[in-house]
C-alpha cells in the first residue's frame, strides 16, 4: 500500500460493516496493519509473508509470518470478521479463488476484501501481455510481489455471491510505484469492495 489510511475510507467503507461490538479479526496479506489498526477488535490475528512487518501493527495483535494459503489451510479458527485488503489480486486467478474459498470457511460473520476493479495499470506499456484472466511478464523477469496477477470485477464478485461497492481511489502526489519497476500510477482508479456474509 502506497497511499495513506483516511478517516474517509474507514468511515465509508469499514465501520458500517463492521459489528458494533467488539469482535475477532482475521488481517490478511495485513502489511503494517493500516487500515485494521483503527478497527474495534477484541482478538486480531494478522498475517503477512513478509517477517518485516512483525511489530510494526496494533500492539494487542498476534503476528504470524505465513503464506497467506498454507495459513488459511492449516488454522481451523473461525473469525467474527476475515479481512483482506488488496492481497488476492496478487495472486494467479485459480489461486485467488482458492484463497476466496478458504477465507469463506473461516469467517464467522462477515468476509471483507478489497481489490482494484480488475487492473488498474496499462499493463501493455510495462512489459506485460494480457491472457484474459490475467496479466504475465513477456520478459519473465524476476518475482515482484508487487505485481498484479488476476483482476475481480464486479460482475465476478457478485457471481461469488458477494455484495459490492465500488469507490474511486484519488492517488494525490504519488505519481510512481516505489519498487524496481517503477511503473507510474494513474491519477485515480476505482477500488471494489467486496463483502460476503454466512448463510
Amino acid at each position: 500500500m502506497f497511499y495513506p489510511k483516511t478517516d474517509y475510507e474507514f468511515q465509508n467503507w469499514y465501520y458500517p460493516l463492521l459489528p458494533k461490538e467488539p469482535f475477532t479479526l482475521l488481517d490478511l496479506g495485513c502489511g503494517n496493519q493500516q487500515r485494521s489498526r483503527h478497527f474495534n477488535f477484541s482478538k486480531c490475528t494478522a498475517v503477512d509473508v513478509d517477517e518485516n512487518h512483525r511489530g510494526k501493527g496494533h500492539p494487542d495483535t498476534e503476528f504470524i509470518c505465513s503464506d497467506i494459503i498454507e495459513f488459511l489451510q492449516k488454522d481451523k479458527t473461525i473469525y467474527d470478521v476475515v479481512f483482506a485488503g488488496e492481497i488476492i489480486e496478487h495472486q494467479f486467478f485459480k489461486i485467488a479463488l482458492e484463497m476466496i474459498k478458504l477465507m469463506k470457511a473461516r469467517t464467522g460473520k462477515i468476509l471483507i476484501v478489497v481489490t482494484p476493479d480488475g487492473f488498474s495499470y496499462n499493463f501493455q506499456e510495462v512489459g506485460y501481455e494480457d491472457t484474459g484472466l490475467q496479466h504475465v511478464r513477456k520478459d519473465k523477469l524476476a518475482f515482484n510481489p508487487y505485481d498484479h496477477r488476476c483482476g475481480f470485477t464486479q460482475d465476478q464478485y457478485e457471481f461469488l455471491e458477494f455484495e459490492v461497492k465500488r469507490f474511486t481511489d484519488a492517488r494525490g502526489e504519488m505519481k510512481i510505484r516505489h519498487d524496481k519497476y517503477q511503473i507510474p500510477y494513474p491519477p485515480s482508479w476505482d477500488r471494489l469492495m467486496a463483502y460476503w456474509r454466512p448463510a
